[in-house]
């Protein structure tokens, strides 16, 4: 019991010793811009991922929340991956998104109905530039850009 004990309170260790001294690491970051704002006032906008390797569920789209931008802009990061299950009747189908893979954009306004969201933006590999920019709701591209800080 006390060969358990130790083995434990080592990985523990190991796992906190691992870890980067500033804090979560993340892959990427966007700028996001609200297009919903006039004269100073904003609506609040979800901004989603959309992985490329959908799987075909009656549930819409599989999307990755980045965050919610209630003012006129903010800067987002990219998590270092995500998962999605599509468990059926007698299987399990996982599906795994990281930052090297691709994917598209899409903003939801606050109140909307999340299974109406979409993607606006055409696909883009978030790794393939050191940070990107995109106004949402309404581009169709991200565009890429310096990394940004929040």
């Amino acid at each position: 019991m006390r060969y358990v004990y130790r083995l434990a309170v080592l990985l523990l260790v190991l796992s906190v010793a691992c870890r980067s001294p500033v804090g979560f690491r993340h892959h990427g970051t966007l700028l996001v811009s609200n297009a919903t704002c006039v004269l100073g006032r904003c609506a609040s906008v979800e901004v989603d991922v959309y992985p490329q390797n959908q799987p075909g569920t009656p549930g819409g789209f599989w999307r990755i929340s980045l965050g919610t931008v209630t003012g006129s802009s903010a800067c987002l990061y990219f998590d270092p991956a995500d998962t999605f299950l599509v468990i059926g009747p007698s299987d399990t189908t996982k599906f795994v998104w990281a930052p090297g893979d691709s994917a598209e954009l899409g903003g939801l306004m606050a109140g909307a109905d999340p299974f109406m969201a979409l993607p606006s933006t055409a696909e883009f590999v978030p790794t393939s530039a050191p940070g990107w920019s995109v106004s949402l709701p309404g581009d169709t591209l991200a565009h890429p850009s310096q990394p940004c800080t929040s």
